[in-house]
């Protein structure tokens, strides 16, 4: 079993010890957990959860299934965190940037359909923009010396919910490939960046990220991991950019140019 597991089970016998339900409330603890981290909608749904619950455990307390259901209800948030958590945890490091909800129509274009476009004669602001149109985010912050990343936002779509999300963005002003000393003076923003409170976290670039780029952010989310965060990671270069813009309605598959209009005004 999970930590993630292991904890909501301890919260459950906590939370039936304090309302003096002490009978058979480890198999009722374990019963509903495993049920949750299969269905996490049943926390929504108390009537369904309250008929999970095995009847040894409501009889011998004489109690029903909803007011199981209502006890849960009360530790929603943390059990909604914990099932996070372990959803996080069975993901890769680094995901597909069309394995994030908002970004899925990316499979429809192949990195054949615009290897040609590459590199994209992008400003970082652009991409900036074209990010925040998908996700229909309003605000942007503007860039300072001291920054942790290029674009936080509470907007995306990650498997099947709102996530927040933290960018670090490169436009044609880097060069040709990105490199781990680039990233910050001392090579530490991707590090830096992986404290924002945030679930999933970008490297982008409109060009070639060099290997090292994608080892470093996956070790950063390992280690965050580790340290009990949900998080995972995803690395778009050039074609991935190119296969978003065009997906999206923001590049044009001919020349990669930006299709006039398509950006909204700052």
């Amino acid at each position: 079993m999970t930590s993630a597991r292991n904890t909501a089970v301890r919260l459950l016998l906590n939370q039936f010890r304090a309302r003096g339900w002490s009978g058979d409330q480890e198999q009722c603890a374990l019963t509903l957990v495993n049920a949750l981290f299969k269905d996490k909608s049943l926390l929504e749904r108390q009537q369904d959860l309250g008929r999970l619950v095995p009847s040894g455990f409501l009889l011998a307390h004489g109690i029903t299934g909803g007011d199981v259901g209502s006890e849960l209800r009360s530790l929603r948030d943390k059990l909604v965190a914990l099932l996070d958590s372990d959803a996080a945890a069975a993901l890769p490091p680094l995901l597909a940037i069309d394995r994030i909800d908002s970004f899925a129509r990316v499979a429809e274009i192949s990195a054949a359909d615009v290897a040609a476009l590459c590199p994209l004669d992008l400003l970082e602001d652009d991409v900036e923009r074209i990010i925040a149109g998908i996700i229909g985010e309003p605000f942007r912050q503007k860039d300072w010396g001291g920054e942790l990343d290029d674009l936080f936002t509470p907007s995306v779509q990650l498997e099947g919910r709102l996530a927040r999300a933290s960018f670090l963005l490169k436009g044609r002003g880097l060069g040709s490939v990105m490199k781990m000393k680039d990233l910050g003076s001392n090579g530490d923003q991707v590090m830096r960046m992986v404290k924002q409170p945030a679930e999933l976290f970008v490297v982008q670039h409109v060009n070639r990220i060099d290997a090292s780029v994608y080892s470093h952010l996956s070790d950063a989310i390992v280690a965050r991991r580790a340290e009990g965060y949900p998080v995972v990671g995803s690395v778009w270069d050039g074609v991935m950019i190119a296969r978003l813009g065009v997906a999206y309605g923001y590049l044009d598959p001919g020349t990669g140019a930006l299709i006039p209009g398509a950006l909204t005004p700052t």
